[in-house]
């Protein structure tokens, strides 16, 4: 979650060791379209696989799908491809979130000439 969220709307970050949270408090007036990547494979991809990794930003997830939410009013491309380099596992697919951010936005506006 905490990659997805627009920088400016969050008014700070605490964390409680004891309890093992991490507090995300917000500004006021942003208000972020939360959703699980279980639901935003449904929602915007044609994948019917279980067998998916999630990354974000080039990092991949960890948790479950299920359980890790994003803010999909952030969210600046989803990309979808086969993984086909790992034996013996059929329908594996990769999707990776980029986030809109000053540095993803540089690099899809990039053109490379060859």
């Amino acid at each position: 979650l905490m990659g997805t969220l627009k920088p400016e709307g969050v008014k700070s970050v605490d964390v409680d060791k004891g309890k093992q949270l991490v507090i995300i408090e917000l500004n006021q007036n942003y208000k972020p379209v939360l959703i699980t990547l279980s639901d935003l494979q449904k929602k915007y991809t044609n994948v019917k696989s279980n067998r998916v990794i999630f990354m974000v930003d080039d990092q991949i997830v960890q948790q479950s799908p299920a359980e890790v939410f994003v803010d999909i009013s952030n969210i600046m491309q989803i990309d979808v491809s086969p993984v086909k380099s790992i034996g013996g596992i059929d329908e594996l697919y990769m999707i990776n979130l980029w986030v809109r951010n000053e540095k993803n936005i540089k690099e899809l506006n990039r053109i490379i000439l060859r």
